[in-house]
């Protein structure tokens, strides 16, 4: 999860980010039963607001 979080603050769309991230681990030797649960699940854009900062309306839906 690492890596696939580092890289959705490089701005790749979370599907590729997800991608990249398994790609990693599969060159490094883990095997799949470590990454291979993880799937992306709807819209792939790239992410918004990684930089840390949060709005009230966040915390109040649970978004952060």
């Amino acid at each position: 999860m690492a890596d696939f979080y580092k890289n959705l603050s490089l701005n790749l769309p979370k599907d590729d980010a997800l991608h990249q991230a398994k790609l990693t681990l599969l060159e490094a030797g883990k095997p799949p039963a470590n990454w291979a649960a993880f799937v992306s699940i709807g819209n792939p854009a790239v992410m918004e607001g990684l930089s840390g900062e949060s709005t009230w309306w966040s915390w109040l839906w649970g978004l952060r």
